[in-house]
Protein backbone atom coordinates (compact mmCIF):
# COMPACT_ATOMS: atom_id res chain seq x y z
CA UNK A 1 0.00 0.00 0.00
CA UNK A 2 2.92 2.42 0.97
CA UNK A 3 5.63 3.15 -1.68
CA UNK A 4 8.96 3.16 0.34
CA UNK A 5 11.14 5.10 -1.68
CA UNK A 6 15.01 4.33 -2.36
CA UNK A 7 18.02 6.69 -1.99
CA UNK A 8 18.09 7.29 -5.81
CA UNK A 9 14.75 8.23 -6.16
CA UNK A 10 14.39 10.37 -3.38
CA UNK A 11 17.47 12.16 -4.69
CA UNK A 12 15.79 12.37 -8.45
CA UNK A 13 12.72 13.94 -6.79
CA UNK A 14 14.70 16.64 -5.10
CA UNK A 15 16.59 17.08 -8.03
CA UNK A 16 13.26 17.89 -10.28
CA UNK A 17 11.78 19.95 -6.77
CA UNK A 18 15.08 21.61 -7.23
CA UNK A 19 14.80 23.03 -11.14
CA UNK A 20 10.69 23.56 -10.78
CA UNK A 21 11.33 26.21 -7.98
CA UNK A 22 13.86 27.75 -9.68
CA UNK A 23 12.35 28.56 -12.21
CA UNK A 24 9.37 30.20 -9.68
CA UNK A 25 5.68 31.41 -10.11
CA UNK A 26 6.07 34.96 -9.96
CA UNK A 27 4.89 36.94 -12.58
CA UNK A 28 7.81 38.45 -14.33
CA UNK A 29 6.94 41.76 -15.08
CA UNK A 30 5.73 43.55 -11.84
CA UNK A 31 3.61 46.17 -11.08
CA UNK A 32 6.10 49.63 -11.69
CA UNK A 33 5.69 52.49 -9.34
CA UNK A 34 5.17 56.00 -11.28
CA UNK A 35 8.47 56.99 -9.38
CA UNK A 36 10.85 58.62 -12.26
CA UNK A 37 14.02 57.55 -11.01
CA UNK A 38 15.77 57.03 -14.30
CA UNK A 39 18.40 54.51 -14.63
CA UNK A 40 20.67 54.08 -17.83
CA UNK A 41 20.24 49.95 -19.17
CA UNK A 42 23.39 47.95 -20.15
CA UNK A 43 21.65 48.83 -23.68
CA UNK A 44 22.02 52.41 -23.38
CA UNK A 45 18.46 52.72 -22.96
CA UNK A 46 16.76 55.05 -20.17
CA UNK A 47 14.47 53.64 -18.08
CA UNK A 48 12.19 55.68 -16.09
CA UNK A 49 13.35 53.02 -13.10
CA UNK A 50 15.05 50.06 -12.04
CA UNK A 51 11.41 48.09 -11.99
CA UNK A 52 10.76 48.97 -15.80
CA UNK A 53 14.61 48.35 -16.32
CA UNK A 54 14.19 44.64 -15.26
CA UNK A 55 10.91 44.26 -17.01
CA UNK A 56 12.92 44.98 -19.68
CA UNK A 57 15.06 42.07 -18.94
CA UNK A 58 18.13 43.55 -17.65
CA UNK A 59 20.26 42.50 -15.32
CA UNK A 60 22.41 45.68 -15.34
CA UNK A 61 22.05 49.48 -15.17
CA UNK A 62 23.48 52.76 -13.56
CA UNK A 63 21.64 54.96 -11.70
CA UNK A 64 20.71 58.26 -14.06
CA UNK A 65 20.21 59.10 -17.94
CA UNK A 66 22.03 57.60 -20.13
CA UNK A 67 24.53 60.19 -21.66
CA UNK A 68 24.32 60.51 -25.62
CA UNK A 69 27.39 62.75 -26.19
CA UNK A 70 29.39 61.80 -28.98
CA UNK A 71 33.00 61.88 -27.74
CA UNK A 72 34.39 61.21 -31.47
Amino acid sequence: MYKILDNFNVQKYLVLFSVLNSLGCEDENEDCPAIYAPVCGSNKVTYDNDCSARNAGLLEWTEGECDFTDES
